[in-house]
C-alpha cells in the first residue's frame, strides 16, 4: 500500500532515528495506525528489532490493529507468544508473567495507542518495559500533545490534515478512515458524548455493524447499499477444522416503535438460500414482531437476529471486555 507523503516522511525520519522513546502526534483522521505500523515494519526489516507489540485499551482496538497490520503484510497475533502481538492493558494485567516473557524474549518496538488519554498507565508500562529490556523501542501515539513527559524524539503532523466535516460524513470516506485509522472511526464515535444509534444514518449503521464484525474476527464485505439483493454485509470467518462460516447480514435502522415484521425474515431466508450462506442474520435498532421472532427461532440454525438489546450487549462487550 502506498503511503501519503506526510506518512512516508514520518516513516523515513523514524527509521533514521535511534531514539528510544518517540512520540507521534497526529490529529484525528490522519492515519496514525497505518503510519506507526509501517514504521515498525521498517524497523523490523532493518534488523533494529525483531517484532512489534501494540498496546491499546480496548478489545476492539486490539483486533483492529491486527486487521490493519494485515493490509501491509504484517501478521500480528492477539495473544501472548513469540510473534508480533496486539494486546490490551487489561490482558497485560491479567497475564503479567506472559507479558514479562514478551518483553524479555526479544528486542521489540512497543506502540502505545492514545498515550495522552492513558498518560500515567502508559508511562508506567513503558518504564517497566525499558527496565526489563533496555534494547526496546517505545513509540507513543496521540492526537494531542502529551504534557509532563519527556521523549527523545517528537514528530507532529500539522493541523492542516484535519478532515473537513462535510467530507468525513460521506460513507465512502468513513469506510476508508475505518480501514486505515481504526482508532478514530468506531471507538471515538461510540465513546463520544451524546452518541446514540438514532444519530446514525442507515449507511453509518451498516458501517458500525461491519466494524463490530471485523472486531470479532470476520472478513467482511460491505455492500454498496443498492441493488444488493437484500444483503448489506457479507461476513466470513474461518472456523478452523469446521471450515468457513459465511453469514449474510441485513441491517434495519428503524425507530423503536417500528418493529421488523415477518416479511423481512422471509426475504432474508430466501436471500440466504440464494447465496448459499451458512446463516442469514437480521440486525436492527428496533425489535422483531412475534411472528418474525417465531420464524427465527424455528429456523435458528440458518436464521438469526440481533435486536436493540442484543446490539447494546454486543457494543459493550467489544468496548469493555
Amino acid at each position: 500500500m502506498q503511503l501519503r507523503s506526510w506518512q512516508q516522511n514520518f516513516v523515513d525520519q523514524y527509521l533514521s532515528s535511534d531514539a528510544q522513546k518517540s512520540l507521534l502526534i497526529a490529529v484525528t483522521g490522519t492515519g496514525k495506525t497505518i503510519t506507526a505500523l509501517s514504521a515498525a515494519k521498517g524497523k523490523i526489516e532493518k534488523g533494529d528489532v525483531s517484532r512489534v507489540v501494540v498496546v491499546s485499551d480496548r478489545k476492539m482496538l486490539q483486533y483492529q490493529w491486527a486487521h490493519v497490520a494485515r493490509e501491509i503484510g504484517m501478521e500480528i497475533d492477539t495473544t501472548f507468544g513469540q510473534r508480533s502481538a496486539s494486546l490490551t492493558y487489561q490482558s497485560i494485567i491479567r497475564s503479567k508473567k506472559e507479558f514479562e516473557e514478551v518483553v524479555t524474549g526479544q528486542d521489540s518496538i512497543f506502540i502505545f495507542d492514545e498515550a495522552a488519554k492513558l498518560s500515567k498507565r502508559t508511562e508506567d508500562l513503558g518504564e517497566e518495559v525499558l527496565r526489563q529490556n533496555p534494547n526496546s523501542k517505545l513509540l507513543y501515539l496521540s492526537s494531542i500533545p502529551v504534557r509532563g513527559h519527556t521523549f527523545d524524539w517528537t514528530h507532529e503532523i500539522g493541523r492542516e490534515f484535519i478532515y473537513q466535516p462535510e467530507i468525513i460524513r460521506l460513507p465512502e470516506t468513513q469506510i476508508e478512515i475505518a480501514r486505515y485509522s481504526p482508532s478514530i472511526l468506531l471507538l471515538e464515535q461510540l465513546r463520544a458524548p451524546g452518541f446514540s444509534l438514532e444519530s446514525l444514518s442507515w449507511r453509518q449503521f451498516e458501517i458500525l455493524i461491519s466494524r463490530l464484525l471485523e472486531a470479532d474476527g470476520y472478513e467482511i464485505e460491505l455492500m454498496n447499499g443498492t441493488k444488493d439483493g437484500g444483503v448489506d454485509i457479507v461476513a466470513v470467518k474461518d472456523m478452523k477444522e469446521a471450515g468457513l462460516y459465511k453469514a449474510l447480514w441485513q441491517a434495519k435502522k428503524y425507530k423503536t416503535s417500528s418493529k421488523v415484521g415477518i416479511s423481512a425474515i422471509r426475504e432474508l431466508a430466501d436471500v440466504r438460500n440464494e447465496f448459499g450462506a451458512s446463516k442469514g442474520i437480521l440486525v436492527t435498532t428496533s425489535f422483531l414482531t412475534r411472528g418474525a421472532l417465531d420464524r427465527v427461532y424455528r429456523d435458528k440454525y440458518i436464521l438469526g437476529k440481533v435486536d436493540r438489546n442484543d446490539l447494546g450487549n454486543w457494543i459493550n462487550r467489544q468496548l469493555f471486555e
